[in-house]
């Protein structure tokens, strides 16, 4: 507006979307991306849904990845048990409780539509749901999308 900028650096994808009207993306000392914040969510399309389902097997990855308004839909790894405090008996540790069952990862064309296809689809093949989360592109996913780098490595 007044014809000044301010660089701002930061590895708070959060405060970079509140605070600035441009981002540069840098990568291993290179600009990978310049432009507006809105115009970097856009690289991604429509975004992320993760879909709980009871079993995965790559046949049923395969056709959640063939449905309209689906790019990819990729089995999500589960976290491991830490191992045992030291001095503590595993069986007295407490526990964090685990979902039953496993995560597909979509990445959606359109969101909307492709969770319309994904759920007829499951119904079609009489396959329980048993969570759903609509992820919203940000700026950390652009990110890790262009660098395949999560922020702190």
């Amino acid at each position: 507006e007044r014809g000044m900028s301010i660089v701002y650096t930061s590895h708070y994808m959060e405060e970079v979307e509140l605070l600035c009207n441009r981002v540069a993306i840098i990568d291993e000392g290179r600009i990978i991306a310049l432009d507006t914040i809105k115009n970097l969510i856009a690289i991604l399309g429509g975004g992320v849904i993760h879909v709980g389902l009871p079993q995965v097997d790559d046949a049923l990855l395969t056709q959640l990845s063939a449905l309209p308004a689906v790019k990819e839909a990729v089995l999500v790894p589960q976290p491991t048990a830490p191992p045992p405090a030291e001095g503590v008996e595993p069986e007295t540790q407490e526990r964090e409780p685990v979902a039953a069952g496993e995560v597909v990862k979509i990445v959606a064309e359109h969101s909307q539509q492709a969770i319309v296809n994904v759920i007829g689809f499951l119904n079609e093949q009489d396959i329980s749901l048993t969570s759903l989360q609509i992820l919203e592109p940000n700026l950390e996913s652009v990110f890790l999308h262009l660098t395949g780098k999560k922020l702190r490595e």
